[in-house]
């Protein structure tokens, strides 16, 4: 008689230095780079821009029910690379190891303000930022908070084009999510879709109570900091961490 198989058990944990998490301002978001997962994001966006003002990066509108490509292409020149160098103590040696990550970040300001994780910039030495045009700046914190996982960078630049800000607000499940990011952190500017699976979801990462928007649209590690947007191309969230069997990453 064989064996019953257990369920697989899903935890919740970050993929911190070395490896990159995924997150949502908006919910939470899960799926592997195979597209067999779900996720979540942490999302309290708010302030629809009037879109007199906006960028012609931020302009272009869709519907759920049309190709999406003319969407993708606006909001996605708003999604950066990140890349950080922390430099830690090597007692054996006496100097420093050099360690590296990646993650993705969101331009909020034309004028060099990018969303991020904390957990995606904690303790960096050095942060560089690029832009889909190929451009790379180095960056500095402005704020971070761990708790929300939020962080918020700037860049010594003017005239970029800054996401269209959405609502988590009127959010409803089956609407169609847009991920943007950097899974890997080799694969900048990779779009995947999906749909909002559910709201208001109630998890904890890395013990840390957390509410946020459920997602099936794949992301990887990298994602950590990118965009989710919504199919009109409003940024509704930030991907903070991702689920598979294998746990909550």
């Amino acid at each position: 008689m064989k064996p019953t198989k257990k369920p697989p058990v899903y935890t919740m944990h970050r993929v911190r230095k070395g490896w990159l998490a995924a997150g949502v301002c908006a919910g939470m978001v899960c799926a592997s780079l195979s597209g067999a997962a779900g996720g979540y994001a942490y999302a309290t966006l708010h302030g629809n821009q009037d879109e007199s003002t906006a960028t012609p990066a931020q302009s272009v509108m869709a519907s759920p029910e049309t190709d999406l490509s003319a969407v993708v292409e606006s909001c996605r020149q708003s999604v950066v690379e990140i890349t950080t160098e922390t430099r830690e103590a090597n007692p054996v040696f006496s100097g420093y190891a050099i360690e590296q990550g990646a993650g993705s970040g969101v331009i909020v300001s034309e004028d060099g303000y990018i969303i991020t994780n904390h957990h995606v910039i904690s303790g960096a030495s050095s942060i560089a930022v690029k832009t889909t045009t190929g451009q790379t700046y180095e960056a500095s914190v402005v704020g971070s908070d761990e708790v929300s996982d939020v962080a918020v960078l700037k860049v010594d630049a003017q005239g970029l084009p800054a996401a269209r800000i959405g609502t988590s607000s009127n959010l409803q499940v089956g609407q169609t999510t847009i991920a943007i990011g950097n899974p890997l952190g080799s694969l900048g500017g990779t779009v995947t879709t999906g749909i909002l699976s559910a709201l208001d979801r109630e998890i904890e990462v890395d013990g840390e109570p957390m509410t946020l928007l459920q997602t099936d649209a794949a992301v990887n590690p990298g994602n950590s900091g990118g965009g989710l947007f919504d199919a009109s191309g409003s940024l509704i969230g930030i991907v903070n961490a991702k689920t598979s069997s294998e746990g909550i990453e």
